[in-house]
C-alpha cells in the first residue's frame, strides 16, 4: 500500500521500507555522516512512534556530527553580491549597497532557462520541489511535493477495518498538516 499511495517517511518506515532521500540521494554532504535509517515491519501506530523516536535519536547524531565539523572561523556565506544582499551596515552607510538590497529583494536574480527536481528528507517525509525557469528572474513554474498531501490521501486506506477511537491516532501517527495539503 505504501507504494500505491506514495507514502514516504515515517509512515513507509514504519512499515518496513528504509528510503530516505538522505541515504538513496545524498545532498549537502549527508553521504560522510554516520546515521542510521530506522525502520519497523508492523505498519501500525505504535511502529510510526517508534521510527520518529529513533529518527529523533539519529538527528542527535547527525547534529553531533555536524557540530564537530564547525570550523573556528572563516567564511559562512557566499560572497556573491549578484544573489546575497549585502551587510545590513553597508546598506545603511554605502548607496551601492543599498541598491543592490533594493535589487536583490525587489527583482531577484536571473537563473539559466531549464528546471529542477530537488527532494530533501522535511519535517515529516521527503519533501520536494520542482521548479521551471523561462531565463527570467521569475519562476515560470512552481510546485511543491509535501508529505502531508500524500498522506492524507491515504488516511481512509490506513484506518480501514480499525476502531473509531482510533483515528485520532492514526491521523496524529502520519503527522498531517493540513497547510502542507494544499501546495
Amino acid at each position: 500500500m505504501r507504494y500505491a499511495w506514495g507514502l514516504v517517511g515515517p509512515i513507509a518506515r514504519g512499515s518496513g521500507s528504509d528510503y530516505d532521500v538522505r541515504k538513496y540521494f545524498p545532498y549537502c554532504g549527508y553521504e560522510t555522516y554516520d546515521f542510521k535509517v530506522p525502520t519497523a515491519t508492523e505498519g501500525d501506530v505504535f511502529a510510526r512512534y517508534r521510527v520518529r523516536v529513533a529518527e529523533m535519536r539519529q538527528s542527535v547524531k547527525i547534529s553531533r556530527q555536524a557540530i564537530q565539523r564547525i570550523p573556528p572561523s572563516g567564511a559562512w556565506a557566499c560572497d556573491d553580491t549578484r544573489v546575497v544582499p549585502p551587510p545590513k551596515d553597508k546598506v545603511y552607510t554605502e548607496m551601492e549597497a543599498l541598491i543592490q538590497h533594493f535589487l536583490i529583494y525587489s527583482q531577484g536574480f536571473t537563473v539559466p532557462a531549464g528546471d529542477a527536481y530537488v527532494p530533501i528528507e522535511g519535517r515529516a517525509a521527503s519533501t520536494a520541489c520542482y521548479i521551471v525557469s523561462d531565463g527570467t528572474n521569475r519562476p515560470w513554474r512552481v510546485k511543491m511535493r509535501p508529505p502531508s498531501f500524500m498522506a492524507i490521501q491515504a488516511l481512509p486506506t490506513i484506518v480501514q477495518g480499525g476502531m473509531i477511537a482510533d483515528v485520532v491516532a492514526v491521523i496524529g501517527s502520519t503527522d498531517v498538516v493540513m497547510g502542507d495539503c494544499d501546495r
